[in-house]
């Protein structure tokens, strides 16, 4: 009798220890994935089509003695960010989300009146399905003017800070731990088969390099993004091109928006900054099918593009009617589909699961507030 008792209360103390709980991987741990070749991957489903074709192209392309052999310097890779391998649906991008907690929520800071009615006004576009492109384009100003001044190592350091709060839609997981297991995969089996993997995204360059750095195994330079100024803090506001950087005072600090980085604005950005044409891509959404369309088109080198379908309603927040408009893309222009429902085994990991509500929330750090504003 006594036996027993003791054994229940070991097992309710372990249920209530926080140690017990689970959780994701963190970041230390997503950097140590590592794929070399076909049997290292852990987190795909077996039969998957996309990893099969993925695996039969790059064994390909490394054989030497194979007519489809590429050479290691032409060997270029490329991958969006949100929503190809960082989650896009928590409850959305992570930099449209760290611009609206620097606006409504950040205690720190004290927006300008008209930036926090822009910011209610695209919360609740976004919350009702009405985003449009204006408001994208006035989003990016405004994200110049509310960092603007800031040093580069503040701003990072602000990423960062963001990056550590939960992903309000899962548990067990903050935003920078939220990495789609099975594309680290891709990457690690990619960069261990001398391809050079670029990050080409649309999300804020500088933030972009923040929230890969030290997942994964790529340099700062392989990191393509939205690109806002950077200005020298003794030099703001003047014209002279001679002045000369002030190795005790000055700093780079952060400026305007200067162009987006999606659509065909990113073929450009690859032909500026890599200089060659990909041999590999993947995307997610219609802002990638450029990129996508790019590395297909009259390629001199076997090549192949890849999009990432948010079709599954139950580990994420994706669904049949979010994947199926990328889904007829992959057909009509000849990508080749990869179901987060059906190739991955997991998504975040055993440690994660995704909330059970009925919608998306938003901001809980202050739900009272948003509803206050909005019905200003």
């Amino acid at each position: 009798m006594l036996k027993n008792l003791l054994i229940a209360m070991a097992v309710l103390l372990a249920a209530m220890c926080p140690q017990s709980q689970a959780f994701s991987m963190s970041r230390e741990e997503l950097a140590d994935i590592q794929v070399v070749d076909a049997s290292d991957f852990r987190y795909w489903n077996d039969g998957a089509e996309s990893k099969r074709l993925l695996v039969e192209y790059v064994e390909s392309v490394t054989d030497e003695e194979n007519p489809s052999f590429i050479p290691e310097e032409e060997r270029v890779a490329v991958f969006d960010l949100d929503g190809t391998i960082l989650c896009e649906t928590d409850p959305t991008s992570y930099n449209y989300m760290m611009f609206l907690y620097r606006i409504l929520d950040d205690p720190d800071y004290k927006p300008l009146p008209e930036h926090r009615l822009f910011a209610i006004e695209l919360e609740r576009a976004m919350r009702e399905g009405k985003f449009t492109r204006e408001l994208g384009e006035r989003k990016s100003e405004i994200n110049g003017a509310i960092f603007r001044g800031m040093p580069i190592t503040e701003y990072e350091d602000y990423v960062r800070s963001f990056m550590s709060r939960p992903a309000i839609n899962f548990t067990g997981m903050t935003r920078g731990e939220s990495f789609y297991l099975p594309m680290l995969e891709v990457v690690s089996y990619l960069v261990n088969n001398d391809f050079s993997v670029n990050v080409v995204s649309g999300t804020e360059r500088q933030m972009t390099r923040v929230i890969v750095e030290g997942v994964l195994e790529i340099d700062p330079h392989n990191v393509i993004g939205g690109e806002y100024e950077y200005l020298v803090s003794g030099h703001v506001g003047s014209n002279d091109l001679y002045y000369v950087f002030k190795k005790d005072s000055d700093v780079i600090v952060r400026g305007d928006a200067l162009a987006k980085n999606v659509g065909v604005n990113k073929v450009s950005s690859i032909m500026r900054e890599i200089g060659r044409q990909p041999v590999l891509a993947f995307g997610n959404s219609s802002g990638d099918s450029s990129m996508l369309n790019y590395t297909l088109s009259n390629n001199k080198r076997k090549s192949l593009s890849f999009c990432v379908l948010a079709d599954d309603p139950d580990r994420e927040l994706g669904g049949e009617n979010k994947a199926r408009p990328m889904a007829d893309k992959c057909k009509k222009y000849g990508w080749i589909p990869i179901s987060m429902r059906n190739d991955f085994k997991t998504i975040y990991g055993k440690g994660v699961s995704r909330k059970d509500n009925k919608e998306k929330m938003w901001r809980p750090e202050h739900p009272e507030r948003g509803q206050k504003r909005s019905a200003n």
